[in-house]
Parts: C-alpha cells; sequence; structure tokens
C-alpha cells in the first residue's frame, strides 16, 4: 500500500512503508574514472563529438557507397578533429526485407568506424522498427503503436555488446533506451538514447539515469525532438507514446546537467537554445537532412573552457560546407564539479514541515511505504541530488525501527531510527532523492512519522549518495 506526502486530496495521497535513511542512497553514483572511454589530460577542453544524420538513403542500393566514404573520412579525420564519439539520431536503414540487405549494408558501413578506433551510439527510429514496410509506409495490417517497439532486427544487427561506450539498459538486449559515457575536455559526459515518441515508463527510467549521475554533462538523443522550424511538437506522430514536448516536460527541463539534445526525423540543420533549471542553457539541433545526393556529418566543436559550442555540416562526398546550419552558444554552463573537488555543496534552509501523519493520514501501518515529494517544494530545486531531513518517530504500538531511500531506488537493508513501543525518537537523515522526486520511508510497526526538511544537496554539488549497506554489526 503507498502514500504521497505533501499532495492534498483528502490528506494523503498514496501508501507506502515507513522509514528513515541516516546514510546516504540514490540510484548508482558517479562513473569510476576507469570506467570512462577518452583518456586525456586534464588540460585537454576542446573535442568534437560527430553526429549522423537519418542515413536510411545511403543503405539502398547496395552500390551507394556515401556512408562508407565518410565513416572513412570520420577515422581519416579522428585525430585532428580530436573526434570522442559519433552519434546516429537514428533512422539508420529505409526499411526491412528478408534478406535484411540494408541491415547487412548498415552494418558493414558502422563496422569501419569500430575497426577505426571510432566509438559511436545509435538512436532508433521508425524506420529501424516492424512499423515500417517496403515504400517507407506503415505495415498494413500492424497497429504501429506497438510495431514501433519491435525492434529485434536492428537489436540483432546492433546488439549492446556493440557499443564499448554503453553502461545501462532500460530492457535487456535492447538498445532502444540505453545510456553511454565517455569523458572529454576535462569532464565527464553521458549520454542518453531514447526511443522515439519514448513510453513514460522509459523516461522514469531516464530521470533516474540522469540523477544518478549529476556530475555529468548530459546529451539526450532521441530520433524526434526539433522539428524542421526549431519548434517542439506536441503530437506524437501518429502512433507514438508521447510527444516532444512531454519529453520537454518530464525530462529535458527537469535536469540542470542536460545540456544538449540531438533528433532527426524531419528537416535538417535547425538549433534552437530553451535555459533549464537555474537559467542553464540546454541547446537541441534537429540533424536530419535526408540526402540523395551526398552524405553530410554534423560535427559539434566543444570548448569546456570557454563555456562554448558551435556545429558545422560537411559533406566529404562533395567537399561541401552547408553554412546555413552553422550555429553558436556561448555561455554553456557545463558540470566541471567532481568528487573530491566539489567540497560538500550543502545548501541548508529554513527548516520546514514536508509530512505529519498525525494531522494527515493517520498512523503509518508496519510495512506501509510513504511517499514525500521533495524535489521543487520549500526551496529544494527540481533536480536536487538529495535532502537534509530530521525524522521523527512517535506513538508506535510497538518497539520497531523506521528506514528512508529514494523513490524507484533500491531498498536499503538498513534502518535509520530504532525505537520502543511508545518512544518518541528523531534522527537527522540524509537520503538520495528519487527519479520521482520524493523519498520513501517505511517502518516495521504502526507509528506516527514526521518529517522536517533541513537542507539539501543540489545537482552537481559533488555529492554522491549510495544505497546504504552495513559495515560492521557486533550483534553478528
Amino acid at each position: 500500500m503507498h502514500r504521497v506526502a505533501g499532495e492534498v486530496r483528502g490528506g494523503w495521497i498514496a501508501r507506502t512503508s515507513l522509514v528513515v535513511v541516516l546514510a546516504c542512497a540514490l540510484i548508482g553514483g558517479a562513473f569510476p574514472a576507469a570506467a570512462l572511454v577518452g583518456a586525456e589530460s586534464e588540460g585537454d577542453t576542446q573535442f568534437t563529438i560527430a553526429v549522423l544524420p537519418d542515413t536510411q538513403r545511403e543503405t539502398h542500393p547496395a552500390t551507394d557507397m556515401r556512408g562508407e566514404r565518410r565513416a572513412d573520412w570520420l577515422v581519416a579525420n579522428r585525430d585532428r578533429l580530436d573526434i570522442r564519439a559519433v552519434l546516429s539520431v537514428g533512422d539508420v536503414v529505409q526499411w526491412d526485407t528478408p534478406d535484411h540487405a540494408m541491415y547487412e549494408k548498415a552494418s558493414g558501413t558502422f563496422q569501419r568506424l569500430e575497426v577505426g578506433g571510432v566509438p559511436w551510439v545509435p538512436a532508433v527510429g521508425n524506420h529501424d522498427s516492424a512499423a515500417v514496410c517496403e515504400g517507407g509506409s506503415a505495415c498494413p495490417g500492424s497497429d504501429a503503436s506497438i510495431a514501433v517497439r519491435d525492434t529485434r532486427t536492428f537489436n540483432s544487427y546492433f546488439p549492446p555488446s556493440r557499443f564499448p561506450l554503453m553502461r545501462d539498459l532500460f530492457e535487456p538486449g535492447k538498445v532502444d533506451n540505453a545510456t553511454s559515457a565517455f569523458r572529454a575536455g576535462g569532464m565527464d559526459w553521458l549520454v542518453v538514447s531514447l526511443e522515439l515518441w519514448p513510453r513514460p515508463e522509459a523516461v522514469s527510467w531516464a530521470n533516474g539515469r540522469i540523477a544518478a549521475h549529476p556530475d555529468s554533462n548530459v546529451i539526450v538523443l532521441t530520433h524526434m525532438y526539433l522539428d524542421d522550424q526549431g519548434r517542439i511538437p506536441t503530437d506524437v506522430g501518429g502512433y507514438g507514446a508521447t510527444s516532444p514536448r512531454y519529453l520537454y516536460d518530464n525530462l529535458i527541463s527537469k535536469h540542470s546537467n542536460i545540456k544538449l539534445v540531438l533528433n532527426g526525423h524531419r528537416g535538417h540543420g535547425t538549433a534552437h537554445r530553451i535555459d533549464g533549471p537555474g537559467g542553464k542553457p540546454v541547446v537541441s539541433w534537429n540533424n536530419s537532412w535526408h540526402s540523395a545526393t551526398t552524405n553530410p556529418v554534423m560535427l559539434l566543436s566543444v570548448d569546456t573552457a570557454a563555456g562554448r559550442v558551435t556545429s558545422a555540416t560537411y559533406a566529404p562526398d562533395t567537399d561541401e560546407w552547408f553554412k546555413a546550419a552553422d550555429a553558436r552558444y556561448d555561455g554553456m554552463q557545463w558540470v566541471a564539479i567532481t568528487g573530491n573537488e566539489a567540497g560538500s555543496g550543502f545548501v541548508p534552509i529554513t527548516p520546514s514541515r514536508l509530512a505529519d501523519t498525525r494531522s494527515a493520514g493517520g498512523v503509518l501501518a508496519a510495512g506501509e511505504v510513504l511517499r514525500v515529494p521533495v524535489a521543487g517544494r520549500a526551496g529544494v530545486p527540481a533536480d536536487a541530488a538529495a535532502a537534509a531531513l530530521n525524522v521523527t518517530v512517535t506513538g508506535s504500538e510497538a518497539g520497531g525501527w523506521l528506514r528512508a531511500w529514494p523513490c524507484g531506488g533500491p531498498v536499503p537493508v538498513t534502518s535509520n531510527l530504532n525505537f520502543s513501543a511508545g518512544q518518541t525518537v528523531a534522527n537527522a537523515v540524509l537520503a538520495g532523492v528519487g527519479s520521482t522526486g520524493e523519498i520513501c520511508l517505511e517502518g516495521s510497526t504502526a507509528a506516527h512519522a514526521v518529517v522536517d526538511l533541513m537542507g539539501y544537496h543540489p545537482a552537481g554539488s559533488g555529492f554522491v549518495p549510495i544505497t546504504p549497506s552495513r559495515l560492521a554489526d557486533t550483534r553478528s
């Protein structure tokens, strides 16, 4: 049973168990340096990310070698441009055939990057799914909203094991929703790949992964976000689960460490800036193109010292620069704080009460989980990493314990409060804020709980919450 604190619809809305966490908890943590591809000197502050457009028209006929020549050009210029990653915005192929000829050709093209030591990360487009049949139209007799999630062929040719940068998957064996990590410009970078018009549960998963890595500059990679006019559409494309506007409202706008959003699908060369939480810039690019004659690639030049990102689009086949699509954005606020360099980053605030079961909801039953909304309340930012609480238990019917953890994360095996029957006990609790912006509490026996907010650790503060674990217990 679940209970939500802080929302008024007859007091408490949903129920859960009661627990208070004195240790730190959050899903995941900062990537260890050894796990990040792209070891470098910390003084190296400039690098390039290459962004591939929809490459579907390059996969047939078999004699069309534009994709192969672009891949060879990227390998040849890897060191000169300091290319750290190649990102594909999706629609890798035009459609599938019984012999999977277009997938065979695309696989061979990307293998040239891999052999050349250039790591790449894919997004999955509608043409990469079972939703599109020969001719480029929706498959007859199928539900496109279901078929667009059928990417078995794509994942058979491009499995997670093919991508050395890839870290976490939303669904086992599928690259449709994944995180990838690398280090460049003296900073950590996290690429969050999302399926086209993503399901709400995929967006929720992405929120959790981004919140777990506050010291990483995040690039969101998805097939559709900006349209050809630089707008964020509100439609779902006829068969998606959510719209680009939903993605902005429920993901992009909620994290101050999201810096870039990249997509394809329609239009070309369009850039747009929308400031995120705290006025921090978020720059989005539509890099679709759909060229029938050449092979453009967008080169994003990042300068972490100057706070700048610029784009230039070049086609190796025609030795052509698409100047009209160039863009430059200054004032980028990159996330540079890592580990011990950051200090605690703690922000004390005037104490405020977040929950009190004595005045709303009644006694929490044993094993019931209380969900306490924290993010966006009482001065806590929407993307805060952790909250400092004072948690009190009173009126218990028997002795027991209380624990806390970030909602959506692993439930800890440790407790934060221990009390006897009828005893009133308070304790300080430092808990990570879950992907939903809530902290969950659970108790072993029925009792009242009071939760007061004392301060928070902002995203990027350097504080790394972990799932609490027991280091010593003299009883055992």
